[in-house]
This record gives C-alpha cells, sequence and structure tokens, in this order.
C-alpha cells in the first residue's frame, strides 16, 4: 500500500514517464492483462485514470484474427481511441474465420489509417489486406507484409521508407510500390533469384540498409540492362544463402553489385557445417576495397582460421569482425585475428 500511496503522489508526469518505461521491449503491443497497459489500470483507480489518460500507452496494437469476435467489439475502438492523436503501430496478425469479423475489423481499423505509422499484416486474406491498403496513410513509414500482389499509389503513402517482405514465396516483382523512396528493406525468408533481386535493387537505389536472400537455383546469368546495379547510400548489407557462400550467384551478386558506401557486411550461412570461403581473395574482396569496409560479420558457417586471417589483412579498412552460430551466440575470435584487428584501433 505504500508503495501506491507514494506513487501517486509523485506528479503525473513523472509517472506517465515510468508507465512507457513499462511496455513491453516490442514493436508492437498485444492486449495482455499481465503486462502494461492493461496491468497498469489493475493496480488502484489512481493509476488507472493516469494511464487511460496517457495516449503514448496506447499507440501500439497487435491483434489477432483467431480471436472470437465478440472479443473485440467495443476493445479496438476503445483502444485506439485512448491514443489520441499520436501515430499508430499496428500488427494485423492470422486468420479470420467469420466474414462479418473482418468488417468490423476493417471498419473500426481503416477509421485511423491516417495515423498508421507502421503497420505489419501477415497472415490477413487477400481481400482484407487489400481493403486495408487501399486507403491513404500520410503517415506510413513502415510497412510490413506478407501474402501475393502489393500495390499502393504512390501519392498514399509519401513517407514509407522501410518495407519488410515476411513469407517465404513471395516474389519481388509482384511489389508495386514506390521503390525509389525506400532507405532500408527486408526480405529474410524470401527467396529470389539473382534477376529479381537485381530488378528489384535497381529501382530502390536510395536503400541505406538492405537484407536480402538468394535462391540456391539463382542463375548467375543477369540480363545486362540490369547491370551494374548502383547502390550509391548502402551502408549495411546482410546476404543470406542457402547454401555455400561461394556459389555463381553469390559471385555474380559482388561483381555486379557497386556499393561505394558500404559499411557494414554480414554474410549467413543456413547450413551450419558449411564453410566459408575466404582467404586472401573472398568474393566480396572488390568492393569491400572500394567502399573501405570497416565490419564483417559471419553467421552461421564455419571460417578457416587461415581464410579469415587472410581476409583481414587483404582488407585493411575492417574494424570489427564478429563471428556466430545460427542461434546467434558469439564465437571468439582466433588469437591472431582479434590482434590484428587491435593494431588498428
Amino acid at each position: 500500500m505504500n508503495a501506491i500511496k507514494y506513487g501517486w503522489q509523485m506528479p503525473v508526469e513523472v509517472l506517465e514517464i515510468i508507465f512507457q518505461m513499462c511496455l513491453p521491449d516490442t514493436d508492437y503491443v498485444s492486449p495482455n492483462t499481465f503486462q502494461a497497459p492493461l496491468l497498469l489500470c489493475q493496480v488502484c483507480g489512481s493509476w488507472r485514470k493516469v494511464a487511460l489518460f496517457t495516449p503514448s500507452l496506447w499507440s501500439s496494437l497487435s491483434i489477432r484474427l483467431a480471436r472470437r469476435p465478440g472479443l473485440w467489439k467495443d476493445f479496438l475502438d476503445s483502444w485506439l481511441g485512448r491514443s489520441g492523436g499520436r501515430p499508430i503501430s499496428l500488427s494485423i496478425t492470422g486468420f479470420s474465420q467469420s466474414y462479418h469479423f473482418d468488417e468490423h475489423i476493417l471498419k473500426l481499423v481503416v477509421k485511423h489509417s491516417k495515423r498508421w505509422q507502421r503497420l505489419r499484416l501477415d497472415g490477413v486474406r487477400a481481400t482484407t489486406r487489400a481493403t486495408l491498403l487501399n486507403t491513404c496513410m500520410p503517415l506510413l513509414e513502415t510497412l510490413e507484409i506478407s501474402g501475393g500482389r502489393v500495390h499502393i499509389f504512390p501519392a498514399d503513402i509519401p513517407r514509407l521508407r522501410t518495407l519488410s517482405i515476411l513469407d517465404e514465396n513471395a516474389d519481388l516483382a509482384s511489389v508495386h510500390l514506390p521503390l525509389e523512396r525506400l532507405t532500408v528493406f527486408s526480405a529474410s525468408r524470401c527467396m529470389c533469384t539473382l534477376e529479381k533481386c537485381f530488378a528489384f535493387l535497381a529501382e530502390a537505389k536510395n536503400l541505406t540498409s538492405c537484407t536480402i536472400q538468394l535462391s540456391p537455383t539463382a542463375s548467375w546469368a543477369t540480363p545486362q540492362h540490369f547491370l551494374p546495379v548502383h547502390l550509391p547510400h548502402l551502408r549495411k548489407l546482410i546476404l543470406i544463402r542457402v547454401g555455400a557462400i561461394g556459389d555463381q550467384a553469390t559471385t555474380a551478386f559482388f561483381r555486379h553489385a557497386q556499393l561505394p558506401c558500404l559499411d557494414s557486411l554480414e554474410l549467413v550461412s543456413s547450413h551450419p557445417e558449411s564453410t566459408f570461403e575466404l582467404g586472401p581473395y573472398p568474393i566480396f574482396l572488390a568492393p569491400a576495397r572500394r567502399s573501405n569496409l570497416r565490419s564483417l560479420h559471419l553467421t552461421g558457417g564455419q571460417p578457416r582460421d587461415k581464410g579469415l586471417l587472410d581476409t583481414v589483412i587483404a582488407i585493411p579498412s575492417l574494424k570489427v569482425v564478429v563471428i556466430t552460430s545460427g542461434s546467434g551466440a558469439e564465437k571468439p575470435l582466433p588469437r591472431d585475428v582479434q590482434e590484428t584487428l587491435n593494431l588498428r584501433s
């Protein structure tokens, strides 16, 4: 009781800051009575009053359509209504079992579309997704989406800068957005051929960060009208390969992609037993030297100690090298590699 008493004696502004820090560390907040903001409303009447009138606590929401329609009847409108005029982060996941439930969701959610700042649509059926995207979203900066064709008029999304493709079977050729406006792109699950990868990147020329996965059957014979692919602002590249890193497609990618500002490169192998082909002439040597690559991150595969040292020596600008397992655990660097990097710091 003393904690509650002292808490209420705090200025409201201080409580609002504390409440904000109690929110889950996620992009989208699930309506969970054991987590903020709903948990804060159950402590006492005073905290409930402060929480209900703190818009920043209600500006993020994760919706799962698998839940019964009745649970959402008044919930959505009250939650989003409490967010006031703040920009909204909204995630809609799963399949609805009722057409009328879809209609209810659409009416409540689309009403706030002009305040959407971040939107995630995963597993939403095509008709619902099309209706949600066929609206004006003047504040939308981040779009995370799964499913088939994506088409949004540029005038409806003037601030869109970040795009994430969530599903494995997506086709980059079916993404019709103002790609030249994007600065961040991620397709870590979607395997694309080298041709479609270059066709996409040729339009998304203002990217500063890119995560992409090359198909294991990707052909390296890319049509000449795509080449070279010039990404003058790209600083971070994560390249995921389902197989050996040093195959023809990956080699062709680094041969034809011009990356003058590349600062950080991460190579990811989905096969933990595969070996990264490093040494004095790694496949990324030329772009690394041109851009003065500073950071190299190897995930999943097994780099040979001698090959790694030769690569570090071959790229004098390298200051940071990180090796992690497929589970994300960081591995210690060989002593000679660490000593070489220490001399550059």
